[in-house]
């Protein structure tokens, strides 16, 4: 063993492999740290009639400022070798796996006292705030999106089965089989369940970016459609409808969105003699204020809300409150590219009801977990595996432990 730093050990070791295997070699230690390196022993690359096989290597985490790592990889052929540049702090060391062989490989540490000299620093940030050139903000209905993502994922109960198939690049058509039970309203505590069936058929039609049809039909008359369309670079239309065989239960909604340089804004129609405006504005690089206003004809009944957010590249946090009684905060903190944290809190200090909320986002390679726990007692977990290109399989999983209700689903979905 070798060592170029108070912090930096590696070992030399003579390790064997298999055609087509993953050989893991041992951690490179960096203080508090690790390196991992995969190696690729039998990497075949095509080029025409001529097969070539290399040698790769991939795995840096958790590595400490100051550490960095360059990987050449070279052809795998007799003599030929890989090495791996190490550079800690001042000092460097090369890493090299050699092919002495067909079924043997030799790693070793060879290490340099050049020194290298340490990168300049960064220039210092402009503190001032450039009021003429802000961002756009998102619009004022997504505030919280980051959040839904990990706290609202698509739960269901029962067997979900989603099949997409794409006739050119801008129609495609859909078919999606449920099974599973139905709560009904109750007086009492207990959950009442009925066992239900559907099929749906639908269709999507897209014209990217300035068109989006959407149609779903279920077999108990249900109807949905939505409608987007970019009536200029700035002026968005939105239209979303309902159509059930019960009376009072369908509805409608139109939106129109104006999107400025820093600014967005909506107004919104719906039946019911609904009509509400929203206005959302940026006021540094970080932060958006924005607020709103409704007014619901049929019930008598208006109010009006307000709403900040402020996001970086690591952390999201929004408040809202409105004069109906609502108070909601949300935090999203983004641990890594593929892990993010979410939390909310939620009341109505009319009727004095609290939720607090915790969920996760985790992102792998060929899957995707988001769960979330409330103060409630709820547990809820949803899984997304892909299984092959085009195939997904679905776990889905709440449990209530104060109303003793437990819901499970799995489904597939295939097509994109």
């Amino acid at each position: 063993m070798e060592r170029l730093d108070h912090a930096f050990a590696c070992s030399t070791e003579t390790l064997k492999f298999k055609e087509a295997n993953v050989l893991r070699l041992p951690q490179i230690k960096f203080g508090h740290s690790s390196l991992l390196i995969k190696l690729f022993p039998s990497r075949v690359v095509y080029r025409g009639e001529r097969v070539e096989r290399r040698v790769g290597l991939e795995g840096l985490e958790g590595l400490e400022e100051g550490v960095r790592i360059v990987v050449e990889s070279r052809k795998w052929k007799e003599g030929k070798e890989t090495r791996v540049l190490v550079v800690v702090g001042g000092r460097r060391g090369v890493l090299e796996v050699c092919n002495r062989n067909r079924n043997r490989i030799q790693i070793s540490l060879s290490s340099m006292a050049t020194p290298i000299p340490p990168p300049p620093p960064p220039p210092p940030a402009d503190t001032k705030v450039d009021y003429l050139n802000l961002p756009c903000p998102i619009p004022f209905e997504e505030l919280h999106r980051e959040a839904m993502m990990s706290l609202k994922p698509d739960l269901f109960e029962g067997m979900r089965f989603d099949f997409t198939k794409m006739l050119n690049q801008k129609f495609s058509l859909n078919h999606s089989v449920f099974m599973g039970p139905t709560e009904i309203p109750s007086q009492s505590t207990e959950t009442i369940k009925i066992p239900t069936a559907h099929y749906e058929f639908g269709s999507t039609f897209i014209d990217h970016p300035k068109l989006l049809l959407w149609g779903r039909i279920l077999t108990d008359g249900r109807l949905n459609a939505r409608v987007k369309c970019d009536l200029s670079e700035n002026l968005t239309f939105k239209a979303n409808a309902q159509l059930t065989n019960e009376p009072h239960m369908s509805h409608g909604m139109i939106n129109f969105d104006y999107k400025g340089k820093d600014y967005r804004t909506q107004f919104q129609l719906g039946n019911g003699a609904l009509l509400g405006a929203s206005y959302i504005q940026s006021v540094t690089q970080h932060l958006s204020l924005g607020g709103e206003v409704f007014w619901a004809g049929q019930h008598r009944k208006s109010g009006v809300g307000y709403a900040a957010r402020y996001n970086t590249d690591k952390m999201v946090a929004t408040g809202q409150v409105a004069s109906t009684g609502m108070v909601l905060l949300s935090y999203v903190q983004k641990v890594s590219e593929k892990v993010s944290l979410a939390s909310e809190f939620m009341c109505n200090y009319l009727s004095r009801d609290v939720t607090a909320s915790f969920g996760y986002d985790y992102i792998l390679r060929q899957c995707r977990l988001r769960g979330k726990i409330d103060s409630n007692g709820c547990v809820a977990a949803f899984l997304e595996e892909r299984l092959n290109m085009g195939l997904n399989f679905i776990l889905s999983a709440e449990l209530d432990h104060r109303k003793k209700d437990y819901k499970f689903g799995f489904g597939l979905t295939v097509g994109e």
